[in-house]
């Protein structure tokens, strides 16, 4: 039996470049959505979610390019002719991946946590006050806390594939927060009280690489809310700093 004749050098290197140059068109299109809809399940650390419209179908039709590329690649390594059903698989899934691309609407960045993630700096700071007018000192229950933040909605952060909760934390110290990354997941609202229970310390954390360390103002310093003897002032603010005309949240653009 004769050998099948082996393509020329010149006919497989423009097999290389044609068939290569549509796999690359396809990947192309489906691959910025396909790795936005990966990242978002945050498997390495959490993180927030794009909106990736037919995530899972972007991320299929990738891994779909990449195993056909695969066996149209490996005869032209080895001077071989492509089958054509492998030609075409190729070609419709490349025709497939620019269909999806304009049909599908572009991914959407995620919401700002910061709004969300201050407005729970409140809420646990009312709370904390309520209770002292009562006790005359701050005595933080950790489930009654968590329970008047949860309506406020879900954090967007994402872990393992898990949206994560607003909850609150209490700490036996420190009296100051802890710039550094938090063994907590980001959306834990924490609270730090004085020895005597006549201040409380209250900052919310964020993903910083694989931990989580506190909000933010624009100028790098922590978001915090201090509590004397039942008040305290807005979000990054002293409570003996009162608010005055004009004055912007923290999580606003530029504010100081």
């Amino acid at each position: 039996m004769t050998e099948p004749k082996r393509p020329s050098l010149l006919l497989r290197a423009l097999n290389a470049v044609v068939y290569g140059g549509f796999a690359a068109l396809g990947a192309g299109l489906v691959g910025r959505p396909a790795a936005l809809s990966l990242a978002g399940f945050g498997l390495v650390a959490p993180r927030l979610a794009w909106t990736v419209p037919l995530g899972g179908l972007f991320v299929f039709l990738f891994v779909c390019l990449a195993a056909l590329l695969l066996p149209h690649a490996w005869p032209l390594a080895l001077g071989l002719r492509a089958r054509m059903g492998e030609r075409a698989a190729l070609l419709i899934a490349v025709g497939l991946a620019f269909a999806l691309r304009m049909a599908v609407p572009a991914p959407r960045p995620p919401e700002d946590p910061g709004p969300l993630l201050v407005e729970a700096l409140r809420v646990t700071a009312n709370a904390l006050d309520r209770d002292y007018v009562n006790d005359k000192s701050y005595r933080p229950d950790a489930a009654k806390l968590s329970a008047e933040v949860a309506p406020l909605g879900r954090t967007g952060f994402v872990h393992h594939g898990r949206p994560l909760e607003l909850h609150v934390q209490v700490l036996d110290g420190p009296e100051r927060p802890q710039v550094a990354p938090v063994a907590a997941p980001p959306g834990t609202v924490l609270v730090s009280l004085s020895p005597a229970r006549q201040r409380a310390l209250v900052w919310v954390l964020t993903p910083d690489g694989l931990a989580a360390a506190p909000l933010r103002k624009p100028k790098g310093a922590p978001v915090i809310v201090v509590a004397r003897s039942g008040s305290h002032g807005s979000p990054g603010r002293d409570p003996l700093m009162p608010d005055y005309p004009g004055w912007q949240p923290v999580h606003a653009p530029g504010a100081e």
